[in-house]
């Protein structure tokens, strides 16, 4: 005698429609996220260099820099007395000499050269804490790379920081001081920036970062030629220029740059991924 196979169909009940709901919704930020990060670097290696003298190992981290790349691979000084890189628990630390004249600066390779093109924007983040705000010639930033290599610094179209004779954030482009604003109220900065093909946008400590259009206006707008197409080196930098005689000190977190918004300003992208995770979990213990 035959056996009749019985379909009994799959009852969505609403605990399985909000699982599904969960699941899906996990699933389309997954592929949001999948997405080429371009470089990034939680600063979760290790590294103590004062001067010459390396008082800590140098471990890499994060992603998209060149095959055995730290930051203690090209630590540059000028004039003495010299300063320190220091990596740990997540942040690193660039501090100048403490005198007049002198910088510190920590360069990195990028795994191969980022391109900015008329359909593809470079979304870049950081936490940025300073000393030496009130400092009369006290300098830091972050430097985008043309062209660097060890044996020379390459051109430096771009650089998001602070000239603090004047106390302003500026985008800085090769021979040209585009934009300025005032921001040294908190010493510290959540560094937001869109860079296009001929124009670099920057917002410091912007209110809203649900997304790319919540930002509103940039805060600071360069644009030219000169802020170049293709980057493959980044450095960390501070210093002093010939009036500045104290400490200038820059110290940076949470570095990312994208092809879209939500990879480099990961909130609420992140956080919304793990909610999803996590009550998809739970409703499945539930069900168990």
């Amino acid at each position: 005698m035959d056996r009749k196979t019985t379909y009994r169909p799959t009852i969505m009940t609403p605990k399985n429609r909000i699982l599904t709901g969960l699941l899906a919704g996990a699933a389309v930020l997954s592929s949001q996220a999948s997405a080429a990060v371009l470089f990034s670097d939680d600063f979760s290696g290790t590294g103590d260099q004062s001067g010459a003298t390396i008082n800590t190992t140098w471990t890499g981290s994060g992603t998209g820099w060149a095959a055995g790349s730290d930051w203690g691979d090209d630590i540059v000084y000028s004039n003495s007395p010299q300063g320190s890189a220091v990596m740990s628990g997540g942040e690193f630390v660039v501090t100048n000499g403490g005198a007049n004249n002198t910088n510190t600066r920590a360069h990195r390779a990028l795994a191969s050269s980022i391109d900015v093109t008329a359909s593809t924007d470079i979304w870049f983040s950081a936490n940025v804490a300073y000393t030496g705000a009130s400092t009369a010639g006290a300098w830091f930033g972050i430097t985008f790379f043309d062209n660097y290599s060890f044996s020379a610094n390459g051109t430096q179209p771009i650089f998001f920081g602070a000239n603090t004779t004047t106390d302003f954030w500026q985008i800085l482009g090769t021979g040209s001081d585009d934009t300025t604003i005032d921001h040294y109220d908190t010493n510290s900065a959540f560094l937001v920036a869109r860079i296009q093909s001929g124009q670099v946008d920057m917002w410091i400590n912007p209110s809203d970062t649900s997304s790319a259009g919540s930002l509103g206006t940039a805060d600071a707008t360069a644009i030219g030629s000169y802020l170049g197409d293709s980057y493959n080196a980044i450095r960390i930098a501070a210093g002093t220029n010939a009036s500045g005689t104290d400490l200038s000190e820059i110290t940076i977190s949470n570095m990312i740059a994208a092809t879209t918004f939500a990879e480099a300003i990961p909130e609420p992208s992140t956080s919304l991924l793990a909610a999803f995770a996590a009550s998809a979990l739970f409703l499945r213990r539930r069900r168990a």
